[in-house]
């Protein structure tokens, strides 16, 4: 499994079983609301990034392997077997996996209002917040 995968399938996981709380243990969450947007900001940067960072990646290791003519040896003598570079996630599923994420988000936030544990203009706010990561 990807860092990219990792991350955000511990963050869905965190924001759901935060949502599904009794009120009163719910509660205690509310001051750290900022705090869990700012982490869903940061996973959909890290989705959203990681085309780029694998395009990176790969032409790194294109490169070194065209100013190191001996790296076939070397890969044959390595105790890791050499796999060629595939992306660890797909566009598709990072769209799937940014998606889950802003979902768990929303519903975290639903909730919070739903047990009147923030106002609509908190509510609105950080909708906002993580919709700008999002777009």
């Amino acid at each position: 499994m990807s860092y990219t995968t990792t991350i955000a399938d511990a963050l869905i996981e965190t924001l759901s079983r935060i949502s599904g709380l009794p009120a009163f243990q719910l509660a205690g969450h509310v001051p750290n609301l900022d705090f869990w947007m700012a982490e869903v900001r940061h996973v959909v940067g890290v989705i959203d990034g990681y085309q780029e960072r694998f395009a990176n990646m790969s032409v790194a290791q294109a490169a070194f392997g065209a100013d190191h003519v001996n790296q076939k040896e070397q890969r044959e003598r390595h105790e890791h077997d050499y796999q060629p570079l595939t992306p660890a996630i797909s566009p598709a599923a990072a769209d799937r996996l940014k998606r889950r994420c802003v979902q768990a988000a929303n519903r975290l936030i639903d909730r919070c209002l739903k047990e009147e544990l923030i106002y609509i203009v908190k509510a609105d706010d950080l909708r906002s917040a993580i919709r700008s990561s999002n777009e």
